[in-house]
């Protein structure tokens, strides 16, 4: 899984390099929504729309999201973009089905909204256009698809298409972590370790990474054994007090 390192201070002390998870448009998140949607083209997730910080990012030119229109055109237009977007296709295939994912998107589609995200912030099929990554992952966001809320947190994280707001990162991550997205609990648990946007904590931490763990992120096991590995007895007891109580409000 592509990761970004970043060096772990303890007690001024270097122990260890965590692995923070970086959305790729090939990787696991993205490929199990396309493959989702190949069964359940145009049906819309009935998430509630959450309240989010306002995003502080100019939409791009041409970046325009149209009146809300028939749902089946929309879920039409992703399925098709979905069948020409494989690891095999061509660039002009990709491109066809960059086209596709903005037509869908446009008309309000969340999925497609998300997948036109992930393909300008990785360049993937379109030319990279982090701004242009924002504004339509921002839409997604708004919607409650959790993978757009990750990964326009790690935009966030990193200053990209937007200034960075490690709070706005964070807002989206703990969001993203109630929808379920290990990953998001993962980079939570970075930033609680690193003191990005909070205070540096440990046992906090440890918890997140605990949490992202046994939702499947393998960066958070190596992550929580790295850590681990630093925390004393009572550190680590109250790492599972906070892991309880995590776990009792996502």
């Amino acid at each position: 899984m592509p990761c970004h390192g970043h060096a772990l201070a303890t007690n001024a002390v270097v122990v260890a390099t965590l692995l923070l998870s970086r959305p790729v448009f090939a990787d696991l998140d993205i490929s199990a929504l396309l493959k989702q949607q190949r069964s359940d083209s145009g049906t819309q997730s009935s998430a509630p729309a959450l309240q989010l910080p306002s995003p502080k990012i100019a939409p791009a030119a041409n970046a325009t999201v149209a009146p809300k229109e028939n749902a089946g055109t929309a879920g039409s237009h992703f399925g098709n973009a979905v069948a020409l977007d494989t690891p095999s296709a061509t660039k002009d295939a990709l491109l066809r089905a960059s086209d596709l994912y903005r037509k869908a998107a446009e008309l309000g589609h969340t999925k497609a909204q998300t997948a036109l995200g992930l393909m300008f912030a990785q360049g993937h099929g379109v030319k990279s256009d982090d701004e242009r990554a924002a504004f339509w992952l921002s839409k997604a966001a708004a919607s409650g698809n959790a993978l757009a809320q990750y990964s326009l947190g790690l935009l966030y994280y990193e200053g990209r298409g937007t200034e960075q707001d490690y709070s706005q990162a964070i807002s989206l991550y703990r969001t993203a972590a109630s929808n379920g997205n290990a990953k998001a609990m993962n980079n939570l648990g970075i930033m609680h370790a690193l003191g990005h946007g909070v205070s540096e904590h440990n046992p906090t931490a440890l918890a997140w990474f605990s949490l992202a763990t046994q939702a499947g992120s393998q960066d958070a096991k190596s992550n929580a054994e790295l850590l681990r590995q630093e925390l004393t007895g009572p550190e680590i007891s109250k790492s599972e007090q906070i892991e309880l109580r995590l776990r009792n409000e996502l």
